[in-house]
């Protein structure tokens, strides 16, 4: 029978578990998988001889399982002026009588006093952790896997991962951006405390109801664009005609077109060579990415 459907009733006992694994093979790519879920099995030696695995949820060779609550495990002793890796796995077996499991199991490594490696795995282990054994001595646990997000939090991909804003020596603006944790910088010195050059360079955004304002092309785009223009209001900011005297013009704003350009206003272009620059009055722009 070529073709079965799966998710329907059929009048007999249909499904087996490797109609599941196989979606979910399909679904998710790939068979071996941790979810960013409660603890995503986190590890911790209690002693030199014991490791606690928390809660978290998981698929090995298409088969999703999940460990309710903690597991201990046993890591046996290292040898003195030897080092040695020990691997944690998720080990998915079946016996003859077609019953299924998964346990965790500790492989232990081979030590050694030259280059340590890890020991070999089957096809039917997910790696969890990796134990360093130095003689006697636990090191630090090391992770093997990188959690997967839920479908809400892919759903969140789509949108501006800006989170924050300040403006620094200078005058410079820094955007914050959540993808990699590291910081854009819109220099001063090349979007403001200009003269004629600062507002010859002002455009209208597009798809965005600017109305009469006119912005700043900082020519930055953020990693991952909103599905709208997203603007962000600063409070206790303003844009003022020099630092000493200020003189208030606009409140400064940031706008992030769908295209993820990056934009600074909002101005009336008939303002002409008035001298602007960005001062922060006390304040800090938080940003609301939020839908």
């Amino acid at each position: 029978m070529a073709f079965e459907i799966v998710d329907g009733m059929t009048g007999t006992k249909h499904i087996s578990s490797d109609d599941l694994s196989e979606l979910n093979d399909a679904l998710v790519g790939g068979g071996y998988h941790v979810w960013d879920y409660a603890s995503a099995f986190w590890l911790t030696m209690s002693s030199a001889n014991k490791a606690t695995i928390s809660a978290g949820v998981g698929m090995v060779d298409g088969k999703r399982f999940r460990n309710s609550g903690d597991v201990t495990v046993t890591v046996d002793s290292g040898t003195q002026g030897q080092k040695r890796n020990d691997l944690v796995v998720a080990r998915y077996s079946r016996t003859s009588a077609g019953i299924e499991s998964v346990e965790p199991v500790v492989i232990k490594g081979t030590p050694t006093t030259g280059t340590l490696s890890d020991p070999a795995v089957t096809t039917k282990d997910l790696k969890l952790w990796r134990i360093p054994i130095d003689g006697l001595n636990v090191g630090t646990p090391v992770k093997l896997f990188r959690p997967l997000p839920g479908i809400s939090d892919l759903a969140d991909a789509n949108r501006s991962v800006i989170k924050s804003a300040r403006v620094g020596e200078g005058g410079m603006l820094t955007l914050e951006c959540a993808a990699d944790g590291s910081w854009i910088s819109l220099r001063g010195n090349a979007f403001w405390s200009k003269y004629s050059d600062a507002w010859a360079s002002m455009v209208q955004i597009p798809g965005y109801n600017s109305g009469s304002d006119w912005y700043i092309d900082t020519g930055l785009t953020v990693p991952n664009a909103p599905a709208k223009a997203k603007r962000f209001d600063g409070v206790g900011w303003q844009c003022t005609a020099d630092t000493v005297q200020p003189m208030y013009i606009n409140n400064l704003c940031i706008i992030v077109a769908a295209s993820g350009k990056v934009y600074l206003g909002e101005w009336s272009k008939n303002q002409g060579a008035v001298q602007f620059v960005a001062v922060p009055n006390g304040g800090r722009m938080s940003m609301d990415i939020g839908y």
